[in-house]
């Protein structure tokens, strides 16, 4: 046997136990975003090529490859890299 607590944290899962209805609850754990470590290269190689450090980057996904967008603060797009499994590259 073994202990649910256990099996569901392993997982990543949030468990809770309320007293009074003598009921558990597990919630899953919430989904990562899959982008996020493409989006943090990309902010990283725009900040080191420019110098520049109030952007944000948004990726998409576009069949065969992941475009990362760098937004500067009045929502423009001032650079895009693209993704294909290897190194970042330029688009625009």
């Amino acid at each position: 046997m073994v202990p649910l607590r256990f099996v569901s944290e392993a997982f990543g899962c949030k468990v809770g136990w309320s007293p009074a209805t003598q009921t558990v609850t597990i919630s899953s754990p919430p989904e990562a975003d899959p982008f996020a470590e493409l989006e943090k290269q990309a902010l990283a190689q725009y900040k080191q090529e420019k110098g520049e450090t109030t952007v944000r980057a948004k990726a998409e996904e576009y069949g065969c490859h992941v475009q990362i967008d760098i937004i500067d603060s009045a929502g423009n797009v001032v650079r895009s890299y693209g993704y294909r499994g290897g190194p970042l590259y330029i688009i625009k």
